[in-house]
């Protein structure tokens, strides 16, 4: 399953362990996780409260949990544009075999992802899979986008390539949101604000889970009305569960816009 997803980066550390229940859990290996610091007003740290993502700029990155081949040992390669900052984030698990792409712009320009393409390669350097597509809209100057990519088998190592292209039909509005997590036992509860004119259309979140600084769980969703869209002014939540017991929460939220709205 594809997803993509550009985001306003919000960082909760709650002051105690919870234990939860939602999608299957991640395991990934011991090593700082490739986390990008975002130095603008999308990026919140608080040790737990709830937070609006205008009170603070800067995320810290946190190491990773155990798996089944160390993500250590899973080694890439890729190209991007000049501007383009990407990171790659081995996600691997019971069920699933994904590498989180986590993008920040620094062209000085908005632009689209067109296409992200990863060849994955087992231990002898084998070509086992291929994943192509991870088109994103609307990627704001200054913002970070992320998107999921995935492999039918466990892997080795890995390369990508990722391409833009200049906005076609709509504009970026993530930095007009803004965003709240509150933690409860078993999941997070996002609220997202449109500050903005524009009406912010399908705003999707994702949420990584911690524990004691290693990701254990990812999840993902929509927060939007019944009309798949947040309006100026308005504000709306969503719940984000998680199966393993967890002390830290990173939500990612990402909209766009339509020029006519």
């Amino acid at each position: 399953m594809k997803r993509v997803i550009a985001f306003v980066c919000v960082i909760v550390l709650a002051a105690a362990a919870l234990t939860a229940c939602g999608q299957q859990p991640i395991v990934n290996g011991n090593q700082q996780a490739p986390v990008s610091v975002v130095d603008n007003a999308n990026s919140v740290v608080d040790n737990g409260n709830t937070v609006s993502s205008a009170e603070a700029s800067s995320v810290d990155a946190a190491s990773q949990a155990d798996i089944q081949i160390p993500s250590s040992d899973i080694k890439g390669t890729g190209t991007a544009p000049d501007g383009i900052k990407v990171e790659v984030l081995p996600a691997i698990s019971e069920y699933s075999n994904k590498l989180f792409f986590i993008m920040t712009n620094n062209s000085g320009a908005d632009c689209n992802i067109k296409e992200i393409e990863v060849n994955f390669f087992d231990a002898d350097g084998k070509i086992i899979d291929i994943s192509d597509g991870g088109y994103v809209d609307a990627f704001q100057n200054g913002t970070t986008v992320v998107e999921s990519m995935y492999s039918d088998d466990p892997f080795a190592s890995y390369e990508y390539t990722v391409e833009t292209e200049e906005l076609d039909y709509y504009i970026p509005v993530d930095k007009d949101l803004s965003v709240e997590v509150s933690m409860a036992s078993n999941k997070a509860i996002i609220s997202v604000t449109n500050n903005g004119t524009k009406i912010a259309k399908y705003p999707e979140y994702t949420a990584f889970f911690y524990k004691d600084g290693k990701l254990v769980y990812d999840n993902w969703g929509y927060v939007d009305d019944s009309d798949s869209e947040i309006k100026p002014g308005a504000t709306e939540r969503d719940t984000a569960s998680c199966y393993e017991e967890f002390d830290d929460v990173k939500v990612f939220v990402h909209s766009y816009a339509y020029e006519d709205d």
